[in-house]
């Protein structure tokens, strides 16, 4: 009888300490991907917006976050008050393709550099599983951003 008690304890115990350990692994990570943005964010800046007047980092935007991709961060930026070409971009990627509604696309970055999906994709550092979830993920937040604003 004690020992199944004991049993039952370490079990109960195991299981309280391997979902501790799940709850810091993800904090550990929201907090990498946090640090990561805002290194892009500064990336971002210092490529594209630096030179406009009265523009600073703080006003560099992540419009959507989709994900990382073998090593590669996939996300749309832009800038308090940029303007866009209001003509729709098809990107074509084998049988899969993404549309967006002007002329501000996603991009991948990783280490300091920014990435055309296509680019990635035809040079096979992303996969063609890779470029379905981001179709998918893109799709699902623009529908969310866009049912919220009517």
């Amino acid at each position: 009888m004690l020992k199944c008690k004991v049993i039952k304890l370490v079990l109960l115990l195991s299981v309280f300490f391997l979902a501790f350990i799940g709850l810091i692994g993800c904090g550990n990570q929201e907090k990498k991907v946090e640090q990561v943005l805002s290194e892009i964010k500064q990336n971002y800046f210092d490529r594209f917006v630096s030179e406009i007047e009265e523009k600073t980092v703080d006003d560099v935007i992540v419009n959507y976050y989709i994900g990382e991709y073998n090593g590669y961060f996939v996300l749309m930026l832009s800038y308090e008050g940029q303007l866009f070409f209001q003509w729709v971009t098809t990107v074509n990627f084998d049988e899969y393709s993404i549309t967006y509604p002007n002329s501000n696309v996603l991009r991948a970055w990783k280490d300091g550099t920014f990435y055309e999906l296509k680019e990635l994709y035809d040079s096979g550092e992303i996969s063609k599983n890779d470029i379905k979830e981001i179709i998918g993920q893109y799709d699902v937040l623009y529908a969310e951003k866009h049912n919220n604003l009517n």
